[in-house]
């Protein structure tokens, strides 16, 4: 398959399935403005902080008592805890969807290399969007916080979008490794025998 028929399939993949695409997306998207924003509230905390103790000089002592402290999470109602549904899961749902198509490729001679290919340039397309609407998202956010809270000021360090987009990313490839094995491992025959 050639790179730019390998991205309009990929492409429409991700239209043909919008639910899909939405909610790895929105996860995507959500991660990584949490990343960010995060950050930039850490950031803006510890400025904050060193401004304050700046203004009280330098005659300062500061004293921090011991404490006792104890952490734990609520007990599962039900003996187990919930699952969560991850990026992976939703790549390997991909591949369930699409086991007809994937058994028409083979049949039609993509190699196993064509199919991951398909499938891992699914997983970028997913993650870069995700990855930008992210960061649109975190850099919104900072501008809203900053205009109703304008004495703390968030400021958004220069490694934590670059952190961010690159775990996402990463992320995106991997879980859309797996996945993209499995589909190119697929019996032709099979596939397109299967009813799904």
């Amino acid at each position: 398959m050639h790179p730019a028929d390998t991205l309009t399939s990929a492409a429409r993949a991700l239209t043909a399935h919008p639910i899909r695409t939405w909610l790895t997306l929105a996860a995507m998207a959500f991660a990584t403005a949490a990343v960010v924003l995060l950050s930039a509230l850490g950031e803006g905390a510890r400025r904050y902080v060193l401004d304050e103790y700046t203004q009280l000089g330098t005659h300062l002592l500061i004293i921090v008592p011991g404490r006792n402290e104890t952490t734990g999470g609520a007990p599962p109602l039900f003996g187990e805890t919930p699952r969560d549904l991850t990026l992976a899961d939703a790549m390997l749902v991909s591949v369930s969807q699409r086991t007809a198509e994937v058994g028409l490729l083979k049949a039609l001679g993509a190699r196993q290399r064509d199919v991951m290919g398909l499938f891992l340039t699914e997983a970028l397309l997913l993650a870069a969007a995700g990855t930008a609407a992210g960061l649109i998202l975190a850099y919104l956010g900072v501008w809203l916080l900053n205009a109703r809270f304008p004495a703390f000021q968030l400021v958004v360090p220069l490694w934590a979008p670059l952190a961010a987009a690159m775990v996402s990313v990463g992320a995106g490839l991997l879980f859309g490794l797996l996945p993209a094995r499995r589909a190119a491992r697929l019996d032709p025959v099979q596939a397109l025998g299967a009813r799904i």
